[in-house]
């Protein structure tokens, strides 16, 4: 009967054990699932506060858009103007409060008392506290940069902060090939299907190949130009890359040939490491075309065989481009997450909207011309098949 007692008694012990071990076990596990539940819902708040501090970034950049355009246009009606000064005095203050001081009234923006600028969808929209805390516009800036796709053209204009003769380009980098960390550029050699004298066709161009760059230099008188002008003052160089033999200094000079006089590419000494452009190559203005007060200036930038993002500076990037493409530094704020953004602005009605090519055809272009005192039925002529 002692023994048997024991017995019992031992396996209560052991009952209890085994209900305070689950227990326990069930403890851990829900404040296991407690935390990942309190931690998924504090990394959603932070997303979805960091998305809206990146939101009210984007929206002080769009503002600095419509302050640009403003200045602009009450520069170009009365350059010494007080609406003109003001914005000029604004954006070479290079403050945080560029929108949100003297400029405010005239964007209708809503500041705060911190000197904020309150981004909301509603008057009453006060939840997340969305504003951008500090914004800067800089219009003089040390490069120009921009990504184009193939064949298609960018019309830059020279405007430097200083006299300059110079302007270097540079091109392709290891995201428009889609290379890989540790990847090489693709150069193409002398002789063999590479040449600049016989170029290959768009197939046979290789995928981590930098292209062959078409630059134009446009000059004109800033009061009054013509036709002729135009054509005494202006140059076309093809760039054309390769990993060696390329023109001493890979500096070229901007010469001006004539209509029917060959212009073969220009061989430019590229590299094949990715950490940044491809080529580079700079182009002296010299002669006739060199640039003085008196003149406009314009770069036509086109990539050819593969698009491009490519780099334009001033004298090596002694001499920052004047308002061509003006940085906007935007700061944005929701409750207490903060969220930079950095831009580059561009004035399309400045550079943009010109037409690529008078005519574009994959095919030849057939013309009927006949003169007669007789009905004439148009339609006998017919463009050949491409082979």
């Amino acid at each position: 009967m002692r023994n048997q007692e024991v017995s019992q008694q031992e396996e209560g012990a052991v009952a209890i054990f085994i209900v305070i071990f689950f227990a326990l076990l069930l403890s851990v596990i829900t404040l296991g699932f407690v935390r990942l539940t309190t931690q998924d819902q504090q990394q959603a708040l932070v997303t979805d506060l960091s998305q809206s501090a990146f939101d009210s970034a984007e929206a002080g950049v769009e503002d600095a858009k419509r302050a640009l355009i403003q200045y602009r246009k009450t520069c170009n009606i009365a350059l010494g103007g007080t609406q003109c000064q003001a914005y000029v005095n604004a954006f070479k203050a290079n403050k945080c409060d560029t929108l949100s001081g003297d400029l405010s009234g005239q964007l209708g923006l809503s500041v705060d008392g911190q000197g904020a600028v309150r981004v909301v969808t509603n008057t009453a929209d006060t939840t997340l506290q969305q504003s951008y805390t500090c914004l800067k516009v800089d219009l003089s800036t040390a490069d120009y940069i921009r990504k184009l796709e193939a064949n298609t053209s960018d019309l830059v204009p020279l405007r430097g902060n200083a006299q300059f003769n110079a302007v270097t380009i540079n091109w392709f980098i290891a995201a428009d090939a889609g290379l890989a960390p540790g990847s090489q550029y693709t150069l193409p050699a002398l002789g063999g299907d590479y040449s600049p004298t016989e170029l290959p066709s768009v197939e046979r161009w290789g995928q981590a190949t930098p292209p062959v760059m078409r630059v134009q230099l446009i000059e004109h008188d800033k009061d009054s130009f013509s036709q002729a002008q135009l054509e005494n003052d202006s140059s076309t160089l093809f760039l054309y890359p390769s990993d060696s033999g390329g023109v001493a200094n890979n500096e070229v000079a901007f010469t001006r040939y004539a209509r029917k006089s060959p212009n073969e590419p220009v061989q430019i000494t590229c590299t094949k490491d990715t950490g940044g452009y491809a080529c580079s190559a700079t182009l002296r203005l010299t002669g006739g075309l060199t640039l003085t007060p008196n003149k406009l200036a314009y770069l036509r930038v086109t990539p050819l065989y593969k698009g491009s993002t490519f780099q334009l500076q001033l004298n090596g990037g002694d001499v920052s481009f004047d308002g061509v493409q003006p940085s906007v530094d935007s700061t944005g704020r929701a409750n207490d997450v903060f969220r930079r953004v950095q831009s580059r602005i561009r004035f399309d009605e400045a550079t943009g909207g010109y037409p690529e090519n008078a005519l574009d055809t994959t095919s030849d272009i057939c013309k009927d011309f006949a003169v007669s005192s007789e009905p004439l039925t148009i339609g006998s002529c017919q463009p050949k098949a491409l082979p």
